[in-house]
């Protein structure tokens, strides 16, 4: 059986992950897969409602997001992590989704389809989150 494109480069990318020593090596792989299939907007942190969520550009953050800097600044200026529709759905689903299935879900709120809205006046039109969840909600 031959393997698609994504089953051979999540491989490689799973393989280079056995060295990384550090969250922000993490990222940079990340962000290297993701450009592969012309995806170049990543983010990476903690979905777990007791943990701190999206302080972007901090060194000393477990959040890191690479998403263009005008809508960082907006994002953590408004307090939009509160309300992002995206966390919301992360927190309670184990697999991937996609951002046009919250988009278009009756539960969403009229603020969390704002703040889609606004992502992408900013270039952040689609996407999909893949939230992962460790013991007790735990992000390490």
């Amino acid at each position: 059986m031959e393997l698609t494109r994504i089953e051979l480069e999540l491989g490689l990318f799973l393989d280079m992950t056995d060295d990384i020593a550090q969250s922000e090596q993490l990222f940079e792989l990340l962000s290297a897969f993701a450009l592969k299939f012309d995806c170049p907007w990543i983010a990476y942190g903690p979905l777990a409602s007791k943990q701190r969520v999206f302080k972007p550009n901090r060194q000393d953050s477990v959040v890191m997001w690479n998403y263009p800097a005008e809508w960082q600044e907006r994002y953590s200026r408004m307090g939009y992590a509160k309300i992002d529709p995206l966390i919301k759905k992360g927190r309670k689903e184990a697999g991937a989704f996609r951002w046009s299935e919250v988009y278009t879900d009756e539960s969403i709120t009229e603020d969390g389809r704002r703040v889609l809205d606004e992502a992408a006046t900013f270039g952040l039109r689609s996407g999909v989150t893949v939230p992962l969840h460790g013991p007790a909600d735990s992000f390490r």
